[in-house]
């Protein structure tokens, strides 16, 4: 699956330890203006041989091109981090569950003097083979002694386009049906249209023991598809669903049967007609962050051979 949070690692290809900007090594001009487009391009130089080492899961480089203090911010995930060693945990994290390949485009570099950048651009993550932009992201970089380092980055999944598909509740039409965990989570899933469709009920279950259901509908006012959660154990909970495509990312908050609030982004894919992963991301409770959670995949199966219950989250 894609996964969203490996962007963040986009900004962390600017370093000028490869790239000095003084112009008095290279026997040129001294001129703010010369300075200014030799930074330029050596960004943009930059960007291929350090996605290379992003894909290379280098650490150690990763680290030496982020500021102390460095802030990271997700919008779409409502992920943040503040200091190198909090994001290079979150990069950890996320690039131990993955193989994809980080690819990005530059589309602008704002230069305040010869000590700052800001750079825009689009990038997206998947297999070698697939180059699709996903997201749109804010570097702003500075440079200390011979060293551009990273100071803030901030990202955000693309807007679909006007003509990206269905309306309303119809953009998950495709999770209509019975669906069972893999691995060691047994979880069956049936979802299914209420009269009129207009809203999906969600019922799951686990070892022949329901734990709950989960009510899923549009929003007209909000434009977006909204959910409730309700659990065997007394805890429920509402989500907000972003669909973009095969894609949906659901940012969930419930209060727990012990009174705590927990909340998290649901990421969940379609990978097939007949299978999807999920994964708990950006996870707290009690306002304590958690780890992510492991993806679980699960397929399309026949009401008659599964247990009768949906892969479990908000």
């Amino acid at each position: 699956m894609r996964w969203h949070l490996l962007s963040i690692l986009l900004g962390i290809f600017f370093t000028s330890s490869a790239c000095p900007i003084h112009a008095q090594e290279r026997g040129e001009s001294t001129t703010v203006e010369k300075l200014v487009k030799t930074s330029e391009d050596a960004l943009r130089r930059e960007l291929k041989a350090y996605s290379n080492a992003i894909n290379e899961r280098d650490f150690d480089s990763i680290a030496s091109m982020l500021h102390p203090s460095v802030v990271y911010k997700d919008i779409s995930l409502d992920i943040s981090a503040t200091g190198r060693e909090a994001f290079l945990a979150q990069v950890k994290d996320a690039l131990s569950q993955s193989d994809d390949v980080l690819t990005a485009s530059i589309e602008s570099i704002e230069m305040e003097g010869t000590t700052k950048a800001t750079i825009r651009g689009v990038n997206g993550l998947g297999p070698a083979d697939d180059t699709t932009p996903q997201f749109a992201f804010e570097v702003v970089a500075e440079l200390e002694g011979d060293s551009w380092l990273i100071k803030s980055i901030v990202e955000e999944d693309l807007e679909p386009g006007p003509d990206s598909g269905p309306l309303g509740i119809d953009q998950i039409a495709w999770l209509e049906g019975t669906w069972q965990g893999s691995g060691g989570d047994k979880t069956v899933s049936q979802v299914r249209y209420l009269p009129g469709r207009k809203f999906m009920i969600r019922t799951f279950a686990k070892d022949g023991q329901n734990e709950g259901f989960q009510v899923i509908g549009f929003d007209n006012v909000e434009q977006s598809i909204r959910s409730w959660s309700y659990f065997a154990d007394g805890s429920f909970g509402e989500a907000t669903w972003k669909v973009d495509g095969e894609k949906s990312r659901i940012k969930s908050l419930q209060r727990l049967a012990d009174g705590q609030l927990a909340s998290g982004t649901y990421v969940l894919q379609q990978i097939s007609e007949d299978e999807l992963t999920v994964q708990l991301v950006g996870h707290e409770i009690g306002g304590q962050p958690m780890p992510n959670a492991p993806i679980v995949t699960a397929r399309r199966v026949s009401q008659s051979t599964s247990q009768a219950g949906v892969v479990g989250s908000n």
